[in-house]
């Protein structure tokens, strides 16, 4: 490689020669006699390619750069600095003045002040640079997306020098001085060490489209809204509509930037009317039918639906047969208000209806929401946990994803430009009490991260969520909302998989490693039907406890009817356990919740909402206390903080799970009200290694109703009618009757017996919880309410009413006869034409049916038929009046002839 050391020391060289020699005119234009090798063309060359090219004359661009000065002549080039020689020198060379190349001129002239050209070449030259930068799309100042320059990067730029690039470019130089185009100056440009001079910053380019760590603070928060492939493919379609709905409404108003107001005004209506109305337009004549998502056969079950099939579809499908997709999984939410943006389609509100900003989400967290325990009298912290549980159940709303599949960090204030464009940070405002207004580490404005949720409208019309979890209480908290899940998690004969506890105790949950969330140092962590299973240790214990809670059922069932296979078992047991699940839900934790007021007004049909259910954010303490069988304390208690994805404990500690239900059922909660624990509110999925990266829960819920268009709270106390007398049917217009999918329904071949309904009546929370811990004692009969020793004492966990699976027992030769033919449990047939039976596990169960054509009905039966059937003559006796027999031929009596008596 000799080459190449002769080329460094030669570059080398030259470094250091042109650093350290003064320039001049002549440096610029030597003739062929005075170059070195490695310099132009002669000048010889250099006036022939300027002929070649047109190039203007001397004379012209003095015109152009100077039209004030007269240069007419050879005499007037003392004007531009010529003395007599050069001009002599012109003229011998050149005929006319006009014929003087602009090359030789402008190196004749003098040099301007300060300058190594002179005036004309300047000109020249600076026009040149002016027009390449007023041109250039790709210039480095311009703030034109996507080709610009973040702030930091600019500023990282502007630092640059010539003598930081020779450093880094030449290891051997040491020394430069700080102004490369000037000649070194022991005063004002003194050679300094090359590690004195500014270098590139390269860490304004750190790419953060990679994605958050999932374990990261901002990856833990992310996985409360974990979207799945579908939901995401549901989105694209949706950004469609919503791309659509905003061209319509710019074309209306011009194609200017909308603010609600003006265009309200432009319109002569409301925006959110005008929107609201999009929703009935049916474009699917231009754009197809296929926009949806395609989900695999194997993670579907739509299809057909059988009203006779006792057994819920896990999507939800079905569940209302008028509208098989009403609260199917990964369908829109329902709402009870228009939402409210600012634009009146899908950007978050940011200004009050006056026109003022809205407060900082952070602002009203802090302000609102102190930290100041105030701890309930009646009701336990198990409120709070099973509320979490029942928030889990109904309702998980994804958010965007990057590239294959990596979690956007949307910390940066700059996010939504340079990670996503649904990030949507919020900044921390200046004189917060906890975080500090720039990142002390990098010296940028800090943000608490948000991503916006996934859109799910599949038509025009305003932004809609999406529900990737069933809308209804059928346990898929517990098993899942797709067949795809539920096959992961199910067992062998009926049963659902767990994990051995290697001390000893119960079984407990299914473990995986590929949990990319997990914090915990064995890499393992919990799974079950909902994804959040491990966020903390007392949402943990709960799903523990309905894992437990399945698979003691099936146990039972087995023994009850051993010859049910495992599907039978599975699908039986799933029903039984979103049973009891829906009667706690209904009959002890609303109550607490609502009042029983508020349960009786609204006929326990409206369900908590995605947008009210965050208020169980304010019952959460700091701990999680433990407490031994003996009620004890055991310490420590789980710092909330401490116990984010580590569910290592339960594996460790043998009854972890008894501990947590016992102090949960033990320990009076926060009292409902603005308070809330700083352990949320500062230090949420806080990394303990990096100060400050925690986030606010409260500030992001305030920042997620505004993502989802939430009304302000005003509307919806119109809405309840808080200030005028009203009554639960004026709600109703608004929220269908079929909603609702209760257990207790009408429907013969899938609604359970009275038998079994009484069993279910005596679920309690307490029970279940006694049937499933490790160490069964004692325990108060409302799980939810502190212990007293008059209104609520601890009784044995025996004393409690017991679930009779015997209920269940079902006779493998099981059926009824219904008018001399044998009839299988679940079907239907007619003893006669106006009469419908069909066949329990109770027995017959017939009805009169209501008969709207009675000339079909006399084609499908025969008349003698119709005659003697009373529900039939009732309704179609008219019809068919030659066909109608004597109600009571045996009697065999005649009317006696009355006439004789009859005056004339």
């Amino acid at each position: 490689m000799p080459h190449l050391t002769s080329l460094k020391a030669h570059l080398d060289l030259d470094f250091n020669y042109y650093i350290n020699s003064t320039v001049s005119l002549e440096h610029l234009f030597r003739t062929s006699a005075q170059r070195v090798s490695h310099f132009p063309p002669s000048v010889e060359w250099d006036v022939n390619r300027a002929r070649d090219h047109g190039v203007a004359s001397y004379l012209r661009a003095v015109r152009m750069c100077e039209p004030t000065t007269s240069v007419n002549t050879f005499g007037d080039f003392e004007k531009m600095g010529f003395d007599r020689t050069q001009q002599e020198m012109i003229a011998d060379m050149y005929r006319n003045a006009e014929d003087v190349e602009l090359m030789i001129g402008g190196a004749m002239e003098k040099a301007a002040t300060g300058a190594v050209v002179g005036p004309t070449i300047a000109c020249v030259l600076a026009l040149q640079f002016a027009n390449l930068k007023k041109s250039d799309r790709f210039w480095y100042e311009n703030d034109i997306p996507p080709s610009s320059f973040l702030p930091e990067q600019l500023g990282a730029i502007r630092k640059v020098s010539l003598s930081g690039l020779l450093c880094a470019a030449d290891d051997s130089l040491t020394n430069i001085q700080p102004k490369a185009f000037v000649k070194e100056d022991p005063y004002l440009n003194a050679a300094q060490h090359c590690n004195q001079h500014s270098r590139l910053e390269l860490s304004a380019w750190r790419d953060e489209s990679g994605g958050a760590d999932p374990k990261s603070p901002v990856g833990t928060a992310a996985s409360f809204s974990k979207a799945n492939k579908y939901a995401l493919k549901l989105a694209n379609t949706s950004l469609f509509f919503e791309f659509a709905t905003n061209e319509l409404l710019n074309t209306i108003h011009g194609g200017h930037r909308r603010k609600r107001q003006v265009f309200d005004d432009s319109l002569g209506f409301g925006t959110n009317d005008f929107v609201d109305s999009l929703q009935s337009v049916d474009v699917t004549g231009f754009i197809g039918q296929d926009l949806g998502p395609t989900i695999e056969p194997q993670c579907d079950d739509s299809g057909s639906c059988d009203p006779d099939n006792p057994f819920r579809s896990y999507t939800g499908y079905c569940n209302n047969l008028r509208n098989p997709n009403l609260g199917k999984s990964l369908t829109t939410f329902a709402r009870l208000l228009p939402p409210v943006y600012e634009d009146g389609v899908s950007r978050p509100r940011i200004n009050s209806v006056t026109g003022t900003p809205l407060p900082s989400p952070r602002i009203i967290s802090t302000v609102i929401h102190p930290d100041i325990s105030n701890l309930h009298t009646r009701y336990t912290l198990m409120v709070m946990q099973f509320a979490q549980f029942v928030d889990h159940e109904l309702t998980m709303t994804p958010i965007h994803k990057g590239f294959h599949e990596s979690i956007p960090d949307c910390r940066s204030c700059e996010s939504p430009r340079t990670v996503h464009p649904e990030c949507n940070p919020f900044p921390v405002p200046r004189g917060d009490h906890y975080y500090p207004e720039v990142n002390v580490t990098s010296g940028e404005r800090l943000c608490f991260p948000f991503m916006r949720s996934l859109p799910g409208q599949q038509q025009l019309g305003p932004r809609e969520q999406v529900n990737q979890n069933t809308a209804f209480i059928d346990g898929s908290v517990v098993y899942g909302e797709n067949p795809c899940i539920v096959r992961k998690l199910r067992g062998f004969n009926g049963r659902l998989n767990t994990t051995t506890n290697p001390l000893g105790g119960r079984d407990l949950l299914p473990r995986s490693d590929s949990h990319p969330e997990c914090k915990a140092p064995s890499g393992y962590c919990f799974i079950a039907g909902d994804g959040r299973a491990s966020e903390q240790p007392g949402l943990t214990a709960i799903h523990t406890i309905f894992v437990r809670e399945h698979n003691r059922i099936v146990e039972g069932l087995r023994g009850v009817n051993p010859h049910w296979d495992a599907e039978l078992l599975f699908e039986h047991t799933r029903r039984i356990v979103a049973a009891e699940f829906t009667h706690i839900i209904y009959n002890e934790f609303l109550p607490r919740l609502l009042s029983w007021n508020a349960v009786n007004l609204y006929g326990l049909k409206l369900l908590p909402s995605a947008a009210a259910f965050r208020i169980g954010h304010s019952l959460l303490r700091p701990h999680l206390p433990r407490l031994s069988h003996t009620y004890q304390p055991v310490e420590p208690p789980i710092l909330l903080r401490d116990g984010f994805f580590k569910p290592d404990m339960f594996m460790t500690h043998p009854s972890m799970t008894d501990e947590l239900m016992r102090g949960l059922s033990s320990t009076p909660m926060e009292t409902l009200d603005q308070f809330i624990t700083g352990e949320v509110t500062n230090h949420l999925f806080e990394d303990r290694r990096i100060p400050f990266s925690g986030v606010d829960l409260i500030a992001l819920n305030i920042q997620r109703g505004r993502d989802h268009g939430v009304p302000s709270y005003n509307n919806y106390r119109a809405l309840c009618n808080l200030k005028r007398a009203a009554t639960f049917e004026d709600l109703a217009r608004e929220i269908p009757d079929e909603v609702i999918a209760r257990y207790e329904n009408d429907n013969p071949a899938a609604r359970f017996t009275e038998h079994q309904l009484a069993e279910i009546r005596k679920s309690t929370l307490s029970k279940i919880l006694c049937e499933n811990f490790d160490v069964p004692g004692d325990i108060q009969r409302a799980a939810f309410d502190l212990p007293s020793n008059f209104l609520n004492p601890r009784v044995p966990c025996a004393s409690l009413p017991k679930l009779d699976l015997s209920a269940w027992r079902e006779s493998s030769a099981q059926g009824c006869l219904i008018a001399g033919r044998s009839v299988s449990v679940g079907e239907s047939a007619f003893p006669s034409p106006c009469t419908s039976c069909i066949c329990t596990v109770e027995g017959a169960q017939c009805a009169s049916l209501r008969i709207t054509d009675c000339a079909q009905l006399l084609r499908e039966w025969p008349r003698e038929a119709v005659a003697r059937d009373d529900v039939c003559a009732a309704q179609c006796g008219a019809a068919a009046p030659q066909a109608r027999a004597p109600r009571r031929p045996h009697l065999n009596f005649k009317f006696p002839d009355l006439s004789p008596f009859i005056a004339k």
